[in-house]
């Protein structure tokens, strides 16, 4: 006996052929859209009968290591984005910028030249006091808690549901991302995912 990933089924009787190609024009889908439809609700709803990949989310937790499971819950601790520091001028460059200001606000009518130097000037000292000195930290950061954040979504969102399918289409996603981040080995995602299947009698 064997356990089976893919079922392959062909229905030969023709009128019950007749009533799925029926069924499928009223509900505007192919036949065999439908038929894999209704197999798919049924397989559902006696594999959740049986509990075949279906645990609760406790269940589920407890399917971690106690190391496995703290070194998850560290990883979704929220990770703080520090404030930027901007440049500050230097003394030379703080009075050369309050000497073009001083000078371009006494002339009544500056001409076109005195007025590109001044924006000069100002350009030159803006681009000084915009420039975050500590970008890389805000990027290195910003980048942690994006991760950290991802982790305690998918934690938050499995342990808030009563039961945990293994098919649920978030599962085996988080699963790969918790083995990217080095907390979970493919091994153990393999092991955390197996469960007692029926095999063909």
């Amino acid at each position: 006996m064997a356990t089976l990933d893919t079922l392959n089924v062909s229905l030969t009787n023709a009128r019950l052929v007749d009533g799925f190609v029926r069924a499928a024009n009223d509900a505007g889908m192919t036949p065999e859209d439908l038929a894999l439809e209704f197999l798919a609700a049924q397989g559902k709803k006696y594999s959740d009968g049986f509990r075949y990949g279906l645990v609760t989310s406790a269940e589920f937790v407890s399917r971690f290591t106690g190391p496995e499971y703290a070194a998850i819950i560290a990883a979704a601790e929220p990770v703080a984005i520090p404030a930027p520091v901007y440049q500050t001028p230097t003394a030379q460059e703080q009075a050369d910028y309050d000497a073009a200001v001083a000078t371009y606000e006494a002339l009544e009518t500056p001409t076109q030249e005195q007025t590109d130097a001044y924006t000069a000037a100002s350009d030159a000292y803006f681009a000084i006091t915009s420039t975050v000195t500590n970008q890389a930290e805000i990027d290195t950061a910003s980048t942690a808690a994006a991760v950290a954040n991802g982790v305690a979504t998918l934690i938050g969102q499995l342990t808030a549901e009563k039961q945990v399918s293994f098919d649920d289409p978030r599962v085996e996603p988080g699963l790969q991302q918790l083995c990217d981040l080095g907390l979970l080995t493919a091994e153990r995602k393999t092991e955390i995912l197996t469960y007692a299947r029926p095999e063909v009698a």
